[in-house]
């Protein structure tokens, strides 16, 4: 009884958690295609740019971050931006290259900026590190820093049609000796419309910086920059790919959008390498057809993650400040994905207040068209009883349906109830059944529970050496339950 009691309150638990991111380099140099004094042309074609690369830190000097700006402003010179560039900034250069970006920009239709070098956040805000920062509080940030949130403040008053930003700065605190980061890498900015924010890697993780001529993240991006006809969010998915698959997901870069059409760094293919690009004609796109291309991108992310056992909640709790209102619009046009997302904000509160029956209503119409991720989320609210009566039985049902389509997750519910006969007979092997279906899947609650399950002999033979492997498993991916498992097995 005591075995069942402990197992019966983790699955509560674990339900609740899964509803519930060079020698040329000169101190201030202006470089590149040409300077802010003689920037008329880039101007009169719209597309404006500011690339700054900081490396030269006293205290933490980087490798590639001068080299990245001058291989950025070469490739968006090429593709008709007018570029302002700097290296190795002091507090007050950056400060004037980013009010003079403010200024030209007013009467530009793109907008882009570019940073390499370190960066931190702090109360909230990410802030752009100059090499003179002299640091001894993260609170200091704000008046020795840079902050990134005053650069989208500059562009949303210019009226921009397109607004970039490339932050390849979430590397490690250069202040480390000084003061522990509160919060590792960059946090999360909301993207104003028709902007799009680039990160080396997701909100509150550390990027590398790279071992060859450019960051990790910035060498894969000039792979794409310069793709004819490549829409933007296809050359930052194609970076996020290869990146991910050079750090074997350890790295994974990330971008918040709320872009209202297509846009291409080079559109169409031409001989000629210094052609310009003609400016975004945002009008003439048809609304619905990039709102639903801009989802389809949301779920090309989501499917990653749940493609390696991870509840499809993770990622909406990830970017659902800067996405909940495309979703909604999407979610009233009947895709499925989007009714799932717009559910799990309100059943977690993101970005909206939390509201149990809202989310069932969303997830009941995504549940009903055969989305296994709202299937499950569904099961989770009637197991629980939030926004519809509690019925077990019924929760059983649509973990079911979800777990034959094959989410992990749903596979990994529906194991915990025949381990603990709620909804369906209690039966221990299909309790393994399930569970070893979601642990090779990568579910790291999946692979704790089975090996649990051959420690104890519950519903298969027990075999020590199988409960330390799938104990390895979920502690490799950072599962608490586990670690703590394996380190009483080993005294």
């Amino acid at each position: 009884m005591r075995t069942r009691q402990t197992y019966t309150i983790l699955f509560l638990l674990t339900l609740a958690l899964l509803l519930a991111v060079s020698s040329t380099a000169q101190t201030g140099r202006d470089i590149g295609g040409t300077t802010g004094a003689s920037a008329v042309s880039g101007i009169k074609e719209g597309r404006v740019a500011l690339v700054i690369g900081n490396s030269a830190y006293k205290n933490a000097p980087l490798r590639n971050p001068v080299n990245d700006a001058n291989d950025v402003a070469a490739a968006l010179t090429e593709c008709g931006f007018d570029v302002v560039k700097k290296t190795d900034c002091t507090y007050e250069q950056m400060d004037g290259a980013v009010t003079d970006f403010g200024r030209r920009i007013r009467s530009a239709k793109v907008a882009l900026l570019f940073y390499a070098g370190h960066g931190m956040q702090a109360e909230g805000q990410n802030f752009l590190i100059p090499i003179d920062a002299n640091l001894e509080t993260a609170s200091e940030a704000k008046f020795r820093c840079v902050n990134a949130g005053l650069v989208l403040t500059k562009m949303e008053a210019a009226g921009t049609d397109v607004n970039i930003v490339i932050l390849d700065a979430c590397r490690n605190n250069p202040f480390a000796r000084t003061f522990r980061a509160e919060t590792k890498g960059l946090a999360v900015m909301d993207a104003a419309k028709g902007s799009i924010i680039a990160y080396a890697t997701a909100p509150g993780s550390v990027a590398a910086d790279g071992t060859g001529r450019n960051g990790l993240f910035t060498g894969n991006l000039l792979k794409y920059l310069r793709t004819p006809s490549l829409d933007i969010r296809d050359v930052f998915m194609r970076t996020r790919i290869d990146v991910a698959k050079a750090t074997a997901d350890k790295q994974i870069p990330w971008e918040n959008t709320s872009l209202m059409g297509e846009f291409y760094f080079r559109r169409g293919a031409s001989s000629s390498t210094t052609s310009k690009p003609p400016p975004v004609d945002v009008d003439r796109l048809d609304p619905l057809a990039q709102l639903k291309k801009q989802i389809t991108y949301d779920i090309a992310d989501c499917k990653r993650l749940v493609a390696k056992g991870k509840p499809a909640s993770e990622f909406v709790r990830k970017v659902a400040s800067s996405r909940l209102t495309s979703w909604r619009e999407a979610a009233e046009t009947g895709m499925s994905e989007a009714q799932f997302f717009v559910g799990c904000c309100y059943y977690e509160g993101l970005d909206v207040l939390t509201d149990y029956e809202e989310s069932v209503e969303w997830n009941g119409k995504a549940a009903k068209r055969g989305n296994p991720w709202a299937q499950n989320n569904l099961g989770v609210c009637y197991y629980l009883g939030r926004g519809v009566a509690q019925d077990h039985a019924e929760a059983a049902r649509w973990f079911r349906k979800a777990a034959d389509q094959g989410y992990a997750t749903a596979q990994y519910n529906l194991g915990q109830l025949y381990r603990i006969g709620e909804g369906v007979a209690q039966d221990p092997a299909e309790a393994v059944r399930w569970y070893r279906k979601a642990a090779e899947q990568g579910c790291e609650d999946a692979q704790w529970n089975l090996g649990i399950c051959y420690k104890e002999g519950e519903g298969v033979a027990q075999d020590p050496a199988e409960t330390v492997r799938w104990y390895r498993k979920a502690a490799e991916q950072g599962n608490e339950g586990a670690k703590e498992a394996l380190k009483r097995l080993e005294k």
